[in-house]
């Protein structure tokens, strides 16, 4: 169910707005957890997610910083939403608005991260796919791996200082609401 070896195409997987998707990974994003409507939109069964690294089910087409911005995530922040464009076992795709937060054990370390997905509009999915494309080409334009992924994360903070918001406000605008 890797990215890579799944040739994408341009077929996209039924994912309802009254649907939510939810998934939970450990710190080095293992999936621990994911639910029916996970195994269904990625034409999985539970024994072939548990384990896969959740960037896999990311498309090809999505920015590889935008997978470090999780990552890099603040465990101490409550949340963090990011819309991501998912491929799933055939090579079909779905938009998912994506809520992150962190997961953490009994003795309050924090051990992985909890995602729960909502349907995207496609007017917003568009958008968001402009947005992309724009990242993604930029991280293309380097060989090495890191100065791509560093090279997005610039292009995203200028785009993003250009229109005078932050990551947060960015992702409500796109909704129409204000946080």
């Amino acid at each position: 169910m890797t990215a890579q070896l799944v040739p994408p195409i341009h077929e996209e997987v039924p994912f309802q707005e009254n649907e939510l998707m939810i998934s939970q990974s450990d710190i080095n994003g293992a999936l621990i957890y994911c639910n029916d409507v996970y195994c269904r939109a990625m034409e999985v069964t539970t024994a072939e997610a548990i384990g896969q690294t959740i960037h896999f089910t990311w498309h090809p087409d999505m920015p590889r910083s935008l997978f470090k911005r999780i990552m890099d995530s603040d465990p101490n922040a409550e949340e963090l939403f990011i819309y991501i464009k998912h491929i799933s076992k055939s090579g079909k795709y779905f938009w998912a608005l994506a809520q992150v937060s962190p997961l953490y054990d009994q003795q309050n370390t924090h051990i992985g991260f909890n995602s729960v997905r909502r349907h995207v509009k496609r007017e917003v999915s568009d958008q968001i796919a402009d947005l992309y494309r724009s990242i993604y080409s930029e991280e293309q334009r380097h060989t090495d791996p890191d100065a791509a992924i560093m090279a997005g994360e610039a292009l995203l903070n200028t785009m993003l200082v250009d229109q005078g918001k932050d990551y947060p406000k960015f992702i409500w605008s796109t909704l129409g609401e204000q946080p």
